[in-house]
C-alpha cells in the first residue's frame, strides 16, 4: 500500500477519534502513527496533541518496544468500518445527567403547579387550629382533607341519614294529633 492510502486510513481513524467512536486499539494505532515520525504534512498540526495523548497510555497496553501490540490488527478493522467500540464514559454521563434533570425538573414543575393551584383556590385563607393560626396552604389542605374524611365517616356511621333528618323525625313523632303533625311537617318543609 502506498503512503497516500495510509494517510487516508489515518484521516478516517482521526475523524472517528474526534467523534468518540474509536476502540482502544484504534487509538493506539493513531498514537503509533504519530510516534513513528513519518507523519503526512497535512496531519502534522495534530502531531503534538496525539503525542500528548499517547503519553497518557498505561504501560500495560504497550509492548517491549513501546508500541502498541495490537496496532497491526486494529488498522484494517478501522478501514472496514468496524463500529464495535464501547460508548465513551462522557456519553453515558451525559445521558444520565439529562435523565436526572428531566426527572427532577418534571417533579419540581408539578410541585410548583400544585402550589399555584392552591394559592389561586385558597389565597389569603387561614385556619385556627387549637388556638394557632395556620397560613400555610399545604397545611390548610391537610386539615381540610382530615375534616372531610371525618364527615364521610360520620355519614357512613349513621347510614346516610343526617342529624337534621333524625331531629325532624323525632319532632314529628312527638305529635299524637295528625292535624298538628301535618302542620309541623308543612312548617319544616318551608
Amino acid at each position: 500500500m502506498n503512503a497516500n492510502m495510509s494517510t487516508k486510513r489515518m484521516k478516517l481513524l482521526i475523524e472517528r477519534f474526534f467523534e468518540g467512536e474509536t476502540t482502544l486499539g484504534e487509538e493506539q494505532a493513531i498514537y503509533a502513527y504519530f510516534r513513528a515520525g513519518d507523519v503526512d504534512e497535512e496531519l502534522e498540526p495534530m502531531r503534538e496533541m496525539f503525542l500528548d495523548f499517547s503519553a497518557l497510555e498505561t504501560p500495560e497496553s504497550l509492548s517491549e518496544e513501546g508500541t502498541p501490540a495490537s496496532v497491526a490488527a486494529e488498522v484494517p478493522s478501522a478501514v472496514s468500518g468496524d463500529r464495535t467500540s464501547k460508548p465513551r464514559w462522557w456519553k453515558v454521563a451525559a445521558v444520565i445527567a439529562v435523565v436526572l434533570t428531566l426527572t427532577f425538573g418534571t417533579k419540581y414543575m408539578a410541585d410548583v403547579r400544585e402550589r399555584d393551584a392552591l394559592a389561586a383556590q385558597y389565597g389569603g385563607s387561614y385556619m385556627i387550629v387549637d388556638g394557632k393560626r395556620i397560613d400555610d396552604l399545604t397545611e390548610i389542605r391537610t386539615h381540610l382533607e382530615q375534616v372531610l374524611a371525618s364527615a364521610d365517616r360520620l355519614e357512613k356511621q349513621f347510614g346516610g341519614r343526617t342529624f337534621v333528618q333524625e331531629a325532624e323525625r323525632d319532632l314529628l313523632g312527638a305529635f299524637d294529633d295528625p292535624v298538628q303533625r301535618a302542620e309541623m311537617k308543612r312548617l319544616l318543609n318551608e
